[in-house]
């Protein structure tokens, strides 16, 4: 069977406010987001905190969702036990995905700080500078 054919057995499915679509659509989408890749786009900011600089590395936009992000101090990975915080890969809501790390940089640090991502499916590889 075609899935162009689902359309003549199931009626139109209701698609919250954004109208309604044929189940047939639906699949179709799955399987091309299911088989696509997306590269992810990187995006490293810089914020002052209290007395602190909260350095932040986003990536956001990738399919699949496997990915590595690091965040290094003069070349050094840094981790939990130096305050690294990160939610983890989670999806966005548009069939890619998102993550984020960051970590808080006590004032008059100049270590130099840097954002690295790696997404293999796309052969993407990311190396941002953070200046603390």
């Amino acid at each position: 069977m075609d899935l162009r054919s689902l359309d003549h057995y199931v009626s139109l499915t209701p698609i919250g406010p954004w109208g309604t679509q044929s189940l047939a659509a639906w699949i179709q989408t799955g399987i091309i987001v299911f088989l696509s890749t997306a590269p992810p786009e990187v995006y490293i900011s810089a914020r002052p905190f209290k007395d602190n600089l909260k350095l932040s590395c986003l990536a956001t936009g990738f399919h699949p969702k496997e990915i590595t992000m690091n965040i290094r101090r003069d070349g050094h990975l840094v981790d939990r036990d130096d305050g690294l915080q990160s939610t983890g890969v989670r999806p966005s809501g548009d069939g890619t995905n998102q993550i984020k790390m960051w970590v808080m940089i006590p004032g008059g640090d100049t270590a130099k700080y840097t954002c690295e991502v790696n997404h293999p499916a796309s052969n993407i590889h990311v190396v941002e500078d953070l200046v603390g």
